[in-house]
């Protein structure tokens, strides 16, 4: 891949996606020394400065990784690193609870699927104990939407799937709150119920109705909120 002199504003940004792009290609390969930042600035005809500052953003991404008196490498990479640019985005613009239901059926009913398929018995009994903190907290809305939330995140975790559980891990916050903000509104009972009827499916291994109830419960969460908030939707929803 050959590198273009950069012309463009803002260059350390054309730096790194150059930069990006030969580490994503293998043109720099994983624990491959990168060049120095002499080198690097005779390469993309820039600064020092804006090769520096290239370097901080890949740094901070966990995708290269600087070695005393060695030089800086590529790290050792995965699908799911690069999930970490999108942090920030969800930081600076969370979504509504009607985006979050939205986003949760199209991740969820699938997780849960592979969940019943693949779920060890270790795994289930933690789920269980979940359930169990969440029926006696049913009369506390924050604490039994935390246990709501850890619920469905540990859902996440027992699909074996990296992608999915690094994306729940970026969304950790937004979707958390979500949850508390939902559970204030509908009370905590019927989830309850919904939320036993899945892990049942997931204890007998039925990846069917673990499909089924999943997708129900979030459709059924969503058709409350609006029956219970219209006077403000907008703020919610």
């Amino acid at each position: 891949m050959p590198i273009k002199p950069i012309r463009r504003k803002s260059v350390s940004d054309e730096v790194f996606i150059q930069m990006q792009k030969l580490i994503l290609s293998g043109e720099w390969a994983p624990g491959s020394k990168i060049p120095s930042e002499s080198e690097l600035k005779e390469m993309f005809s820039v600064s020092r400065i804006s090769i520096r500052e290239a370097m901080q953003k890949l740094s901070i991404l966990g995708v290269v990784e600087t070695r005393p008196g060695s030089g800086t490498y590529v790290s050792e990479l995965s699908a799911g690193l690069y999930m970490n640019s999108l942090l920030p985005v969800f930081l600076l613009d969370k979504p509504n609870i009607a985006q979050i239901l939205e986003f949760r059926k199209a991740i969820e009913v699938e997780s849960v699927e592979l969940v019943a398929q693949r779920a060890r018995q270790e795994e289930i009994d933690y789920l269980q104990k979940i359930l169990t903190d969440m029926e006696q907290m049913i009369s506390d809305s924050e604490k039994f939407a935390k246990l709501d939330f850890h619920f469905h995140q540990t859902i996440a975790e027992m699909t074996h799937n990296p992608l999915i559980i690094k994306v729940n891990l970026i969304l950790r916050e937004v979707m958390e709150l979500g949850f508390i903000q939902q559970t204030k509104v509908i009370g905590g009972y019927q989830g309850f119920v919904q939320h036993k009827q899945i892990f049942e499916a997931i204890k007998n291994k039925n990846s069917e109705l673990a499909r089924k109830y999943m997708s129900e419960h979030i459709n059924c969460t969503r058709k409350r909120l609006l029956e219970l908030c219209m006077d403000t939707e907008a703020k919610i929803l």
